[in-house]
């Protein structure tokens, strides 16, 4: 990724116009990018540490793993794998963690096949082989710019395979939830089942930005990359690397390595510390697991939620970063 797909309104600082001044009156060439001025990486990661040390939120970080939590009369304990940790108030903003693993690949992963996620923690796109036929998979914004990044230095030889044809879209939701008439219109439903269908709708799913497609059939016109259409039926992983068959596709595509660029299940997946403690907390949760909490993103008197855990209250921009300034405006009027 060289540039965000969001524009240069939405960034961490507490002004709209912060990212844009942090940019200079005569920003470096490519710092943004038309349209929408979509901030290249390197500017807003620069925002982004000059924020923690004007706040000095580098004193406040502690890094560790969540093991369990007890909603307590005065306080929220967390433990963790570094010790005990108690507030007054606990913000619970976590991201997605339950990657897509097709069934198919989790059988040729089993069976030896050099299958890895590329949103797994452990994955490094420099450790992926020069050698062979790259098969990456997903249709969405993440999968084109690692195969296309990948291409750059294996030209022919990088194949991406989507379920379906091209989602051209500049951002992943509509923008019309950007405005607070939307989300107005869906916090009057009180059901949560039509809140989660409104949501899923307003969410572009394996959308990609039009830059990014147009630098793609590009790359395609010119032989450096290859696309397929069509869902993986099976997969068989002999000596000669693997195989895949995909739907209405008559000819098996073979690759020596596949990377996934399958994105996270939706919904808000929990982990299991936190699934017992709500349980042990008595917690509402609704049908489709999200967290019952009121316009305040209050689950408990003591314990917020912001992230996928809000997008019933937040909308389908809760995950993107437009939704965590809308998140902070709610908790900022609790007292």
């Amino acid at each position: 990724m060289t540039h965000l797909r969001s524009p240069s309104l939405h960034h961490l600082g507490l002004r709209p116009v912060s990212l844009r001044r942090f940019g200079g009156t005569r920003p470096a060439r490519g710092a943004f990018q038309f349209p929408h001025e979509r901030p290249s990486l390197e500017l807003f990661t620069r925002h982004c540490e000059s924020l923690i040390h004007q706040h000095g939120l580098q004193e406040l970080r502690l890094q560790g793993s969540a093991r369990s939590m007890e909603c307590l009369p005065d306080a929220v304990r967390i433990e963790t794998a570094e010790g005990r940790l108690e507030a007054r108030r606990v913000v619970l903003a976590l991201g997605p963690s339950c990657l897509v693993w097709p069934d198919w690949a989790e059988e040729a992963a089993r069976a030896g096949a050099s299958v890895v996620h590329a949103f797994a923690p452990n994955f490094d796109r420099n450790s992926v082989p020069q050698e062979g036929e790259l098969i990456v998979v997903g249709g969405g914004q993440s999968a084109i710019q690692l195969a296309m990044e990948l291409a750059a230095t294996r030209p022919g030889r990088v194949t991406l395979v989507a379920r379906h044809e091209w989602r051209v879209n500049d951002f992943d939701f509509e923008p019309m939830w950007a405005e607070s008439t939307a989300l107005r219109r869906l916090n009057r439903f009180r059901c949560a089942k039509k809140r989660r269908q409104i949501v899923n709708r307003a969410r572009r799913n394996g959308s990609v930005a039009p830059r990014e497609y147009r630098a793609f059939r590009q790359m395609e016109e010119r032989g450096e990359i290859h696309r397929k259409v069509g869902d993986a039926k099976t997969c068989r992983v002999t000596s000669d690397g693997i195989h895949l068959e995909l739907h209405n596709d008559r000819d098996e595509l073979r690759g020596d390595h596949v990377i996934l660029a399958t994105g996270f299940r939706r919904g808000p997946a929990m982990a299991d510390w936190l699934s017992s403690g709500a349980e042990r907390a008595g917690l509402a949760r609704l049908p489709c697991g999200s967290p019952l909490v009121d316009p305040l993103l209050r689950w408990h008197p003591r314990l917020h939620v912001a992230g996928a855990l809000a997008e019933l209250e937040i909308g389908p921009t809760a995950r993107n970063i437009f939704g965590a300034r809308l998140a902070a405006e709610r908790l900022s009027r609790v007292s």
